[in-house]
C-alpha cells in the first residue's frame, strides 16, 4: 500500500490522504451510460490510477461536508467508493486540470 502524504485529525476520526499533487488533464469522452443514445453528449473526465472519473459523478464539497476545510488543500468534489473511502478532487485555477487524491477514513 502507498504511504499516505497527509493524516487529518477530525473529531470523529482520522482521514488519510494519498496522492502526489500531479495535475490530471481534463478530457472529454462519451460516458458508457449515454452510448446507446442517438446523439450522446461528451462529458468532462480525467484518469486517476488507471480509472476514468467523470466530473459529473462527483458531489460538491460544501460547508458541513467531512471534506470541507481539510487544511491547505481546498477540495471541490468527492466520489465515494465505499463508506470509508473514495476520491477527492480539486480544480486547477484555469479549469483545465484537476488534482486527485484517494481518501480513507
Amino acid at each position: 500500500m502507498r504511504k499516505h502524504f497527509k493524516a487529518i485529525e477530525r473529531e470523529n476520526g482520522t482521514i488519510y490522504l494519498y496522492g502526489n499533487h500531479h495535475w490530471k488533464e481534463i478530457i472529454y469522452e462519451v460516458p458508457e451510460w449515454t452510448k446507446e443514445e442517438q446523439n450522446p453528449d461528451v462529458e468532462a473526465c480525467f484518469y486517476y490510477l488507471g480509472e476514468r472519473y467523470f466530473i459529473s459523478e462527483f458531489m460538491p464539497v460544501k460547508k458541513g461536508s467531512p471534506f470541507y476545510n481539510l487544511g491547505d488543500i481546498g477540495f471541490t468534489g468527492y466520489k465515494s467508493d465505499s463508506f470509508f473511502s473514495g476520491v477527492l478532487m480539486t480544480f486547477h485555477e484555469y479549469g483545465d486540470a484537476v488534482q486527485a487524491y484517494t481518501y480513507i477514513s
